[in-house]
C-alpha cells in the first residue's frame, strides 16, 4: 500500500508484491526514486547483502509454514542492514477472532511464534506490541541477520 513509505529515507526504495494492481497504485503515488517488482519474497533476485534495509509489512500472516522461513531466509541473505518485519498477531480475544476471519491471511502467528521464526535467520533487537484502534495486536520486530561463522564454512 505504500503506507510507511514516509518512514524510508533511501537513494533507490524498491517494492515488491505478488500483485500488479497494488505495485501499479503504488508506483503513482511514489515520487522519489523507486523500482516495483513484481515477485515473490521467497526468491529474491538481489545478491548477498546487496540490500541495506529491508520491511515487511502485513506479509507473514500470508504465508504457509514452508514459505515463511523461504522468505526469511531470503531476507537474511539479501541484507545487509536491519530487517523490520510488522504483522497482525493471532490472539485469544474474541476481538481478535472476529477480526481474522474476515482477513485474507490464513496464516497468523502469535508473537512467539514469529519470534521462534525469526531466531533461525536473524538476531533479533527488539520487539514491540501494538493494538490499532484498540482491536487487533500487532508486533513489530526489528532484526539483524545473523551473522555467518566463517570456521563453519
Amino acid at each position: 500500500t505504500g503506507l510507511n513509505l514516509g518512514l524510508v529515507k533511501s537513494e533507490l526504495y524498491v517494492g515488491l508484491d505478488t500483485d500488479p494492481l497494488k505495485l501499479t497504485g503504488l508506483a503513482d503515488n511514489y515520487s522519489q526514486p523507486a523500482s516495483f517488482l513484481l515477485g515473490d519474497g521467497t526468491a529474491l533476485s538481489f545478491r548477498d547483502k546487496g540490500v541495506d534495509s529491508a520491511m515487511c509489512v502485513f506479509v507473514a500472516h500470508h504465508l504457509d509454514d514452508d514459505q515463511l522461513p523461504e522468505l526469511l531466509a531470503e531476507v537474511a541473505r539479501t541484507v545487509d542492514g536491519k530487517f523490520f518485519l510488522v504483522d497482525p498477531l493471532r490472539h485469544p480475544d474474541p476481538v481478535s477472532r472476529f477480526f481474522w476471519h474476515f482477513d485474507r491471511g490464513r496464516y497468523p502467528r502469535t508473537q512467539p511464534e514469529l519470534e521462534s521464526a525469526l531466531q533461525d535467520f536473524f538476531d533479533i533487537e527488539k520487539v514491540e506490541t501494538f493494538r490499532h484502534r484498540h482491536l487487533l495486536r500487532f508486533g513489530l520486530f526489528l532484526c539483524s541477520p545473523k551473522q555467518s561463522d566463517p570456521v563453519a564454512e
